[in-house]
């Protein structure tokens, strides 16, 4: 019943969201750099899925799995820790800590944002839109970069909220012996700190717009 009304409220803030999310995925990321991103992500690039190590990329061709038990494959099938399969889209990634993640929103810190603004956009006649605070595009005569927004960040922590709590509702229905089960307390710990800060970053968003 939880599970039932947690994924209803994912989808009403999806619907209420969809024109801006849609905006978003379409428009193609331009924030890739070899210099910025961070070891260990996976990300499409030019038809290719490939890796990021020690600052090359390196053409993914066999399967790689992460420590919290995510596997990608070559061809972009991704196994979640919960045993379901997801085909990564060209504007998601997979994070250094194995989460599927938007790829300018995880990747990329502020400060290196900012940074490519000024390299590509350049500081005179700059315009930068926000809504709600929060920066959704800066550009000028020639060029145009778009950021998620609020709501799309708030989309994807509900998702996000939804998945771990999957995998933490598992665990505690598992037939599992007590020496099974302290093996997966880290695991299982693990989870509940994940959750605190998707619930954390939640709180900090401004609340949607009625």
């Amino acid at each position: 019943m939880k599970r039932t009304i947690l994924y209803s409220l994912v989808c009403i803030v999806a619907l209420s969201c969809a024109p801006y999310l849609s905006t978003a995925q379409q428009t193609s990321d331009s924030l890739i750099t070899r210099s910025t991103i961070k070891d260990n992500t996976i990300f499409w690039q030019q038809g290719k899925l490939v890796q990021h190590k020690g600052g090359r990329l390196f053409e993914v061709q066999e399967p790689v799995q992460y420590s919290n038990g995510t596997v990608i494959s070559p061809n972009g099938q991704v196994r979640l820790p919960n045993g379901k399969n997801y085909m990564l889209k060209q504007k998601n990634a997979i994070s250094p800590q194995g989460n599927v993640v938007l790829v300018a929103d995880d990747i990329f810190t502020h400060n290196t944002i900012v940074e490519h603004e000024k390299k590509v956009v350049g500081d005179t006649e700059v315009r930068i839109v926000t809504v709600d605070g929060q920066i959704v595009s800066a550009g000028n005569n020639k060029q145009q970069f778009t950021y998620p927004t609020a709501k799309e960040k708030r989309i994807q922590l509900l998702e996000q909220m939804v998945n771990l709590m999957e995998q933490r509702t598992a665990l505690l229905e598992a037939n599992l012996t007590p020496a099974e089960r302290k093996s997966i307390e880290a695991y299982y710990n693990g989870l509940n700190k994940q959750l605190a800060s998707v619930n954390q970053q939640l709180q900090a968003l401004s609340p949607p717009a009625n």
